[in-house]
């Protein structure tokens, strides 16, 4: 989101991130909150599973994005490479 040319960034990782403070521990629930909840998954939830060779292309402060957790499996590491354009 913007507001007046700064951009924001969350990272909702719910086992990593907690607020610091009592009111930014609120809003990340409230998020945590509108993000489950019924209405928002049926219009804007979107599952999807990348095979070897495919590729997403999204902007980064304009898509909400996330992953499933997955295992390290040394015999068949995740590579991610990133592109930045403007």
């Amino acid at each position: 989101a913007t507001d007046e040319g700064n951009i924001f960034r969350l990272n909702l990782n719910k086992d990593r991130v907690v607020g610091l403070t009592k009111g930014a521990e609120e809003v990340l629930q409230f998020l945590d909150k509108v993000i489950t909840e019924e209405k928002f998954v049926t219009n804007y939830y979107k599952r999807f599973y990348l095979k070897k060779g495919d590729y997403l292309l999204f902007h980064n402060w304009k898509a909400m994005h996330a992953r499933d957790s997955f295992e390290i499996d040394p015999s068949n590491w995740r590579w991610l490479q990133r592109c930045y354009y403007q």
